[in-house]
């Protein structure tokens, strides 16, 4: 049964925080000199931090991307992550992107028999604007480079609908609804291991249902206020996990399943002022947060193993400004600003789990999830008021008759605990390290961040596979950029042994503020060799360590170096065709954190470095019909990914392979 909780209260509380932004002296009319600044993005300003990535629903965007094989992949990294490097859409590229009402597709591949078909749909009408899309995907168990089935499959569908209007060019309004059901989850063997040595399954996602609503509004005006921004967003999650229904042999005590359900309600406004040549942003976000999810037990799932998590109810507000500043000639300094608040309850804390034995015939442990935050950190007061301020400073400036640019990146960027950090509690009565239990105490997380950039590029450079129409000056680009951050009170994974406060040393997975360091590199390097020939050479390397502990932490993706080349031309006078290759190669890890002896054991041991070799091709005729088709992992490699994603919420991590050899083809066509 779908219980979903929403005190009168939490809807207004998000829009009441979004409901007034700029400051009245803000609001004064008045001309400016010019406007020789735009602001930069926030996201830009303050950026995301990957270290805390997590299992969870396959991500809902892209709903399709011919980049990428069809369907989704979550244990090639390469597939799902957006930050990697991946072949362009080549010859497909007039057809996908056309100003024609419909695109449509459908792809598959041999390896795992996944199938993807997909529909969009868009109209222009006067000021009126609407697109939907849907996108329908399938996949099976599929086969690594050494042959053996790893077990995996499921069957989605995501369909999003976008209306827009705009009745003149300083207003917009937006509706986007996205609904997003997936079917039939299979995880791989990785969860646990059986007494004989083997991996078995954890649980599955028989179903997740996702549905999303955002409302967008955006003015502009003349004057001292230049602009205003206000969007609220709905998000509505629903799951039903279980380790029975596509398993057998599983005793009542064994069978469990979890029914996570969660409520986000997000209102945000800003508005875009300027005095003189200066531009000011100033804004506010409200966040309403319910988060519950409980996991059952027994012949007919009647008794209560685990809160996993204790009805939260998160309610955060963020302020923020914005502004730039000219210095030298060409020169400019951004500076961000944020505070971030959170106010964090619980209602079932006090509410009783029961473990049964295996047979599910006898009660022999019962707890609550206050009971173990007590038993684990000493914690008894479980409501939480947080806040944290961060502040960033970005100087840029082009040289060489701007072929040159270059960034350098100063900031404090801290970080709240989220929901699972805070008050996560898998119970488990038989064996402590399946337990997971959040802590309540936590600090929030502060980066000290230096960060600089530099690209260059060549008069003849437009893009990777554009050269500059006229002449035939040399075309390519470098760039590179390097960051270092020291960390304070980084919140960490990590085993109990009595460290955190707590009087339990049972290693189960608890989470510690801890100091941490982390250092970066990225280098790019593109050369378009002739019109129709283009080369890519893409790296990077990410060192972390838990000061702490002296040692490593878990889940930092290795060094990894991709090559690209890509051959395209025409096709007579009606198309286009284009073949292309990628290597990937992917180091060892440099210090993983797969030792249960003073680590934690979250990443897989037996993960070693790896090559790949992906090719590809694709044509198009008359810009409405194209094909690309391609084979994944030529050379068969067995191999797999070290990667958060799938590791840190798993007590027992195993290696996943990736796919082998896998051949794939995409068709689309417009009309």
């Amino acid at each position: 049964m779908i219980k979903t909780r929403i005190p009168a209260r939490t809807g207004l509380i998000a829009l009441l925080l979004a409901s007034t932004a700029l400051c009245p002296a803000a609001l004064a009319q008045g001309k400016p000199k010019a406007k020789p600044l735009t602001l930069a993005a926030s996201v830009d300003l303050f950026p995301t931090f990957r270290q805390h990535d997590k299992r969870g629903p396959l991500p809902i965007m892209p709903i399709y991307d011919l980049t990428r094989m069809p369907g989704d992949w979550p244990y090639k990294r390469d597939e799902w992550d957006k930050t990697t490097v991946s072949p362009p859409l080549g010859a497909l590229e007039t057809v996908v992107n056309t100003t024609r009402p419909v695109v449509a597709g459908f792809g598959f591949t041999d390896n795992g028999s996944a199938r993807q078909a997909f529909v969009d749909v868009k109209q222009r009408v006067g000021a009126f604007f609407v697109r939907g899309i849907g996108s329908y995907k399938w996949a099976d168990s599929y086969e690594d480079g050494d042959g053996d089935t790893v077990r995996f499959g499921y069957d989605r569908d995501t369909e999003q609908l976008v209306l827009g209007y705009r009745p003149d060019r300083d207003t917009a309004l937006k509706a986007v609804f996205i609904r997003d059901e997936i079917r039939d989850n299979e995880m791989p063997e990785t969860t646990s291991i059986s007494p004989n040595g083997d991996y078995v399954p954890g649980a599955d996602s028989v179903r997740t249902t996702r549905y999303v609503g955002r409302l967008v509004f955006d003015k502009g005006f003349e004057g001292t206020l230049e602009g205003l921004h206000a969007e609220t967003k709905t998000t509505w999650v629903s799951r039903r996990n279980n380790n029975f229904e596509f398993q057998d042999g599983r005793q009542p005590g064994q069978r469990q399943e979890a029914t996570p359900e969660r409520v986000k309600v997000e209102g945000l406004v800003h508005g875009d002022v300027r005095f003189g040549d200066t531009p000011i942003r100033v804004g506010l976000s409200g966040l309403y947060d319910n988060h519950d999810a409980e996991r059952a037990t027994g012949a007919d799932l009647e008794t209560l193993s685990s809160i996993n998590y204790p009805d939260i109810t998160r309610v955060q507000t963020r302020l923020f400004a914005e502004t730039a500043l000219a210095l030298a000639p060409k020169a400019r300094l951004d500076l961000g600003l944020r505070w971030d608040y959170a106010d964090t309850s619980l209602g079932r804390a006090d509410d009783v789990a029961s473990w049964l034995n295996a047979p599910g015939t006898k009660v022999v442990k019962t707890t609550t999830p206050r009971t173990l935050y007590q038993d684990y950190y000493g914690e008894t007061d479980l409501d939480r008021s947080i806040h944290a301020v961060s502040l960033v400073g970005t100087l840029r400036r082009p040289w060489l008759d701007d072929a040159l640019d270059t960034s350098l990146s100063l900031g404090r960027i801290a970080r709240l605990p989220d929901n699972q950090e805070l008050y996560f509690s898998r119970y488990h009565g038989g064996d402590p390290l399946k337990r997971a239990i959040g802590n309540p105490g936590l600090d929030p997380e502060v980066h000290y961040r230096a960060e600089a950039e530099a690209s260059y590029q060549s008069e003849g450079w437009l893009g990777f596979g554009r050269k500059a129409p006229l002449g035939d000056e040399p075309s390519f680009r470098f760039a590179g950029s390097a960051s270092f951050d020291y960390v304070e009170d980084f919140i960490s994974r990590d085993r109990a042994r009595g460290q955190s406060g707590g009087t339990v040393a049972d290693e189960a997975i608890i989470w510690r503020n801890v100091d941490a360091r982390f250092a970066s590199l990225s280098l790019s390097a593109e050369w378009n060799v002739t019109r129709t020939l283009t080369t890519g050479l893409y790296g990077r390397a990410t060192w972390a360590e838990n000061l702490s502990e002296d040692r490593g932490l878990y889940g930092i993706a290795p060094a990894e170096l991709v090559f690209l080349a890509d051959y395209h031309d025409r096709l007579a006078t009606h198309g286009t065709w284009n073949v292309g290759l990628k290597v990937r190669a992917v180091a060892d890890p440099t210090d993983p954190d797969d030792d249960l002896a003073g680590g934690t054991a979250l990443d897989p041991e037996d993960i070693s470095g790896f090559a790949t070799l992906d090719l590809y091709g694709g044509v198009q005729l008359h810009d409405r019909v194209g094909i690309r088709l391609g084979i994944s992992n030529v050379l068969d490699t067995e191999y797999a990914e070290l990667d958060p994603h799938y590791v840190t919420d798993t007590p027992d991590p195993g290696p996943v392979n990736a796919p082998g050899r896998t051949f794939f083809l995409w068709t689309v066509v417009n009309f």
